[in-house]
C-alpha cells in the first residue's frame, strides 16, 4: 500500500539527490549539488547521473505495516529518468520520472494475495543535502504521487491509495558507510499517508513503510554548498561558526619511519599541535604548527640511539578535494636527525621541503576514526650537507586528531 508509493518516491528521491533544481548541464561548482558516479568535489558532466537504476537491497523486503496486517513485496525495480537540468542550485526542485515494477506482493505466506501494487501518479520529490554525501529526501505538495494497493486480506478485497507528500527519507551517497553500497535510500518505519479509501476495511491510518533501496551504480552526493575549506567538529554543511576547529592536536597512530640508504629510523610516537587560522572564501584553509615532538627514536635493531627534532615549524595549507577528503600542504618543514649507529657511524642530518599529505575527515572510512593525515613515504631532501647523511629520506607516517575533525565547507 504505502509501501508501493514509497517505492516510487524512493526511486525519484535518489534521483532528486542529483539536484535541487535549475542550472545548466555543465560541470557543477562547489555551490551546486549533483549526483555523480565518481567521488569528486565538482562532478564532470560526463559523470553526472541521468538515468538511475534502483533495486531492493539483497536479503530485504518492502513492508507496509499496520495494526492488522503486513503487506510485503519481495522484489522491486526502478528505472528513474532524471530530467534536465542535472545539477541543482537550490532554487528549484529536480524533476524525475520513475518507472517501477513490483513483484511478490502479499500478506500471506505465498505472497500471492495482492493483485496490483503500482504507482498511479508518479511523484515529484526533492533532496536536500544535510552534510557530506548525505541528504534528506522528501515529497512535494505540488505532485506528491499516488501508490495504489489492491489485495485480498482474510477474504476481504481492499483498494487503497497512499500519498507521498508527507514522506521523508534519509539518503546516503555511495560508500558513505560500509553498508551504503552504491548509495542508499532508507525508509525506517516511515508513516504512510492514506489519501482515499476506495474499498475494504484495511486501509488504516497509522500504517508505516519500511525498506532499503540501493542504486545499481555508484551515486555520490557531491558539490556541497560553500566555497571555503573548513575543518569542522561536526558533520554539517556549512560548518557552524561554533564548530570550526581552532586548534588540532595530532598523534601518530603507528610508529613513524624515516627510510634512507644509510640507516632506517623509527620513532614510537610523534605529536604536533596546529593552530587553525581564519577562513577565506575560495582559498585554502591556513594553519600553523606551534609544536612538534618525537619519542623513542632509533635505527633498526637498536634502542634510543637517535633523536629527531623539528627545526622549522611549518605553515599548512588545507584544501578540500573530495567528499570529506583533502590535502594538507606543509610549507618548508624541516626535521633534524641525529643518530649513532652501532657506535661506529654518526648521522647528523637535516631533511625537509614543501610536501603534501593526504587528509581524511572523521569517519570517512571504517579505519579513519577521528580523521587521518598521512605521509606515505614522502621524499624529503637533505637540507644541509651534514655528517653521514643520505641525499634524501622517505617519511612514512599517519597522524590522527584527538577529536573528530571533518573536512567541510
Amino acid at each position: 500500500m504505502k509501501l508501493i508509493k514509497m517505492l516510487g518516491l524512493t526511486a525519484i528521491a535518489t534521483v532528486a539527490t542529483l539536484a535541487f533544481g535549475g542550472a545548466g548541464t555543465a560541470s557543477a561548482s562547489p555551490t551546486e549539488t549533483a549526483l555523480c558516479t565518481v567521488n569528486v568535489l565538482v562532478c564532470p558532466e560526463a559523470n553526472l547521473v541521468k538515468l538511475l537504476h534502483l533495486e531492493l537491497v539483497k536479503g530485504t523486503v518492502f513492508q507496509l505495516l499496520s495494526g492488522t496486517s503486513t503487506v510485503l513485496c519481495l522484489t522491486m525495480l526502478s528505472e528513474t529518468h532524471i530530467e534536465s537540468p542535472y545539477i541543482a542550485t537550490g532554487s528549484k526542485p529536480l524533476y524525475a520520472i520513475a518507472l517501477l515494477i513490483f513483484g511478490g506482493c502479499g500478506s500471506n505466506a505465498a505472497h500471492s494475495n495482492c493483485s496490483s501494487v503500482k504507482t498511479t501518479e508518479d511523484p515529484l520529490v526533492q533532496l536536500k543535502p544535510t552534510s557530506v554525501n548525505l541528504g534528506t529526501l522528501s515529497g512535494t505538495a505540488t505532485n506528491p504521487g499516488v501508490v495504489n494497493v489492491q489485495c485480498t486480506v482474510l477474504g476481504i478485497p481492499i483498494n487503497c491509495d497512499y500519498s507521498g507528500q508527507s514522506l521523508a527519507f534519509q539518503v546516503e551517497g555511495a560508500l558513505h558507510t560500509a553498508d551504503a553500497g552504491h548509495g542508499m535510500i532508507t525508509g525506517s518505519k516511515t508513516p504512510a499517508a492514506l489519501t482515499v479509501t476506495l474499498g475494504g476495511l484495511f486501509c488504516l491510518e497509522g500504517s508505516t513503510l519500511d525498506f532499503l533501496l540501493e542504486a545499481l551504480q555508484h551515486a555520490y552526493i557531491v558539490g556541497a554548498p560553500g566555497k571555503s575549506n573548513a575543518l569542522c567538529k561536526t558533520h554539517n554543511i556549512p560548518c557552524p561558526e561554533a564548530d570550526l576547529v581552532k586548534e588540532a592536536h595530532m598523534e601518530s597512530s603507528e610508529p613513524v619511519r624515516f627510510l634512507n640508504s644509510v640507516a632506517n629510523i623509527e620513532c614510537s610516537q610523534s605529536l604536533f599541535t596546529a593552530s587553525i587560522l581564519g577562513l577565506e572564501p575560495e582559498k585554502a584553509q591556513k594553519a600553523h604548527v606551534s609544536a612538534w615532538s618525537w619519542k623513542d627514536c632509533h635505527t633498526e635493531g637498536a634502542i634510543g640511539n637517535c633523536s629527531i627534532s623539528t627545526v622549522a615549524l611549518p605553515d599548512i595549507e588545507i584544501e578540500r578535494t573530495k567528499l570529506n577528503l583533502g590535502t594538507a600542504t606543509l610549507l618548508e618543514v624541516e626535521f633534524a636527525v641525529e643518530c649513532n649507529v652501532l657506535g661506529l657511524h654518526e648521522m647528523d642530518c637535516s631533511y625537509g621541503g614543501t610536501v603534501s599529505l593526504e587528509l581524511e575527515g572523521a569517519l570517512h572510512a571504517s579505519i579513519t576514526g577521528h580523521g587521518m593525515l598521512r605521509a606515505g613515504e614522502i621524499e624529503l631532501k637533505r637540507v644541509e650537507e651534514g655528517v653521514g647523511c643520505a641525499e634524501s629520506t622517505k617519511w612514512d607516517a599517519s597522524y590522527e586528531p584527538l577529536e573528530h575533525i571533518y573536512v567541510m565547507s
